[in-house]
């Protein structure tokens, strides 16, 4: 008895272990959010018919990075990116849980650090909406609770099941869908490539000169293309800078990048 049990037992982990494997990872909860309102983080952002028309179609599951889900449009021009809200959420039974004097410190910074985090993240995305829009593709910026305004929408998981979100109550990017970097060089001729690389010095330089930084100026990864414009396609680590040299810091952030080309 106690060997089919522990069979039992073991399948059962093994399939809890799988089907985190297929989801990715990616569960309703990860994104639950009971916002409540920061003034820090409004932003004017009206609804456009154009936005209402984007988010009335379904959305599929595309991945995670490791700050967002991402969801694309059927129709394969958009992603919608949802915050991995767990991240930054504390157990609230080991809130209230009396502590000894030395392990409430150390909760209290481990609370402050996860809020940090989502201030920067928040605060970035931001920046990126109300100065960087246009160079990031995006559409709309959800990062306060609304009322009635957004309705549901139907996301599919990894695993092609429906879920009915709502969207009033969680945080959200709408953006235009790029390619990466690299992939979009390697269609490219040559003389294509020189011209793309010019243009995601542009870019790049266009940020630097408002004053906005990039904690993780990885440009091959969190860039890319729409067309044959640049876009940044990660706009989770902006914040506000004072720039010293813009031409040498454009220069060092593409440097990888022009490795890259000389192996082609």
């Amino acid at each position: 008895m106690r060997r089919f049990l522990l069979i039992i037992s073991l399948l059962s982990g093994l399939f809890c272990v799988g089907l985190w494997r297929l989801s990715d990872g990616f569960a309703l909860s990860k994104i639950e959010n009971n916002l409540s309102f920061d003034p820090r983080f409004q932003v004017h952002c009206p609804l456009e018919p154009e936005i209402t028309q984007i988010l009335a179609q379904p959305f599929r599951y595309k991945g995670k990075g490791s700050q967002c889900f991402v969801f694309q449009s059927e129709n394969g021009g958009y992603v919608l990116k949802f915050p991995r809200s767990s991240r930054y959420r504390y157990p609230r039974w080991l809130k209230k849980a009396p502590l000894p004097s030395f392990l409430a410190e150390i909760q209290a910074k481990r609370i402050a650090q996860k809020e940090a985090k989502k201030c920067a993240f928040y605060t970035s995305c931001k920046l990126a909406y109300e100065r960087l829009k246009l160079e990031s593709g995006l559409l709309y910026l959800h990062l306060n609770p609304t009322e009635r305004l957004l309705g549901n929408i139907t996301l599919h998981n990894n695993l092609n099941r429906p879920q009915i979100v709502d969207l009033d109550r969680r945080p959200f990017l709408l953006q235009k869908k790029g390619i990466g970097v690299y992939q979009h060089l390697k269609s490219l001729s040559e003389e294509e490539r020189s011209e793309a690389v010019s243009a995601l010095k542009r870019l790049l330089k266009a940020r630097m000169e408002q004053g906005i930084g990039d904690r993780d100026p990885e440009v091959h990864k969190n860039a890319g293309f729409l067309g044959d414009q640049p876009l940044f396609l990660d706009v989770g680590a902006f914040y506000e800078t004072e720039v010293i040299s813009v031409e040498e810091e454009a220069d060092q952030a593409l440097k990888k990048i022009m490795v890259w080309l000389e192996k082609l």
